[in-house]
């Protein structure tokens, strides 16, 4: 056999061209992978998922490209059934697929699927109350991904560094999981525009050196030292959310990004004076309480527009609109 006859075989071999069709008996075996009578029903052989024969069923939404295969599978609310089996892996041949999006969807089986890493077209997971006992995927292949939000889980170990090489990625939401460890270099270095890590048991000291990032939620861990290192003026940030951690850094001079609208450092080791540049910022949706904070607050601007609540429960901070300083002890040393 001839070496030119064997090259134009290979495009054939390795890169056959899949149809409609070829998705339909994927979703066919993605429906006998869930075992479940109760669900499912109008997923017969032949059906047209395209046309929207495929959202019959209350818990299920199909969108396809328009070559007819299949783009967007949605699959939520699965709580009423009971489905006692693994990840259906089967998803991972539906070879276009672009969104994924599972709320609600107990299965049983405890590692994330390694699979994932076949769906190359895949630009958006949403997972939420999955069951998931694992750690975090890497989705090395994965280089369209643009959202990864795997939240109410049950991932633990650190964060993987690899996803920073992730180039399009915007939002990663690990919220409400059982990860520890530090936030990687990498990571903080090109951050994603959304960062969305509540509720784990991630613990030490944020990384020096910081990307511009829109959006960042840390509270409810265990991370300490200085969070300075998230603000300056021209921080494009416009969300940040720190509260119930152990940070410990001298708010006086922190410098807030123009953008900045809401920043809760509420419940940590903070200290300082509350910044004289606040009167001067935009309002926020701001919370100082439950800190180390000392010294008499601004006086005049936006700073007398904030409750009381925005200031309570430091040490010896006073001043308008908390009670007067004159009775206060002095500031403890550091």
């Amino acid at each position: 056999m001839s070496m030119i006859f064997l090259l134009l075989l290979i495009p054939y071999c390795i890169f056959p061209v899949l149809s409609a069709q070829d998705d339909g008996l994927v979703l066919l075996k993605i429906k006998e992978q869930l075992n479940t009578t109760e669900y499912l029903s109008s997923w017969v052989e032949g059906f047209n998922f395209c046309n929207g024969s495929g959202n019959d069923e209350t818990h299920v939404y199909i969108d396809c490209t328009s070559t007819g295969r299949v783009r967007t599978l949605s699959l939520y609310k699965f709580y009423n059934f009971h489905i006692s089996t693994p990840f259906p892996e089967a998803i991972c041949d539906l070879t276009e697929l672009e969104f994924l999006f599972m709320d609600h969807f107990y299965v049983s089986g405890g590692q994330f699927p390694s699979c994932f890493n076949k769906l190359v077209n895949l630009q958006k997971i949403s997972m939420f109350k999955t069951g998931f006992h694992s750690t975090v995927p890497e989705f090395l292949n994965n280089k369209n991904l643009t959202m990864i939000a795997i939240s109410f889980s049950s991932l633990y170990g650190p964060i993987p560094p690899s996803l920073s090489a992730l180039p399009n990625l915007e939002t990663l939401d690990l919220s409400w999981n059982f990860l520890n460890g530090t936030i990687p270099a990498e990571l903080a270095h090109n951050p994603p525009a959304y960062l969305i890590l509540r509720e784990n048991k991630m613990w030490g000291q944020l990384p020096r050196c910081w990307g511009n990032y829109i959006s960042i939620d840390l509270s409810h861990n265990y991370f300490s030292g200085d969070a300075s290192v998230l603000f300056g003026k021209q921080n494009t940030v416009t969300y940040i959310d720190l509260k119930f951690n152990q940070f410990e850094f001298n708010l006086s001079n922190v410098v807030f990004p123009e953008k900045l609208t809401i920043l809760d450092l509420s419940y940590n080791k903070i200290y300082g004076n509350v910044p004289e540049s606040l009167n001067r910022h935009a309002m926020l949706n701001l919370d100082l309480s439950n800190n180390g904070l000392c010294g008499e607050i601004p006086q005049g601007g936006n700073i007398s527009l904030y409750p009381s609540a925005v200031f309570e429960y430091n040490p010896c901070l006073c001043g308008s609109p908390l009670p007067p300083c004159s009775n206060l002890a002095p500031a403890p040393a550091r």
